[in-house]
């Protein structure tokens, strides 16, 4: 299974992710259905949580796709979709005027204090 990619740290993870799949293929059946399941009790409770709690969703779903795409391609797929939005957002922000990226984090601290205070009134 290869995946395509552009991106330097993605590419890293390209080849992190394949490896492990060539190991997982070599552990018996059970062994590989016992982290098949535990990927899915992982990104159930993940998902309902995005909607809700997203900052807790957001890891459990990974974490339970990380399980997954060692046996999966498309969980794969996924991670490495997310990898490079991350990568794309991270090189972005880098890329912006200091005085704007100090503006963009102003305004997520003075969110965060409306919401805290709107939730502790």
């Amino acid at each position: 299974m290869r995946y395509n990619t552009n991106h330097m740290s993605a590419q890293h993870f390209v080849h992190t992710i394949t490896s492990k799949q060539e190991q997982h293929k070599r552990r018996s059946l059970l062994i590989r259905g016992c982290i098949v399941f535990a990927g899915v009790v992982i990104i159930t409770p993940g998902v309902l949580l995005l909607v809700i709690f997203p900052e807790a969703g957001i890891p459990l779903v990974l974490a339970g796709l990380g399980l997954l795409a060692l046996e999966y391609y498309w969980a794969g797929r996924i991670l490495l979709w997310f990898a490079r939005g991350v990568d794309n957002t991270v090189r972005w922000y880098h890329s912006l005027p200091r005085k704007v990226r100090y503006a963009i984090e102003l305004f997520f601290l003075l969110i965060a204090i409306i919401v805290t205070g709107l939730i502790f009134r």
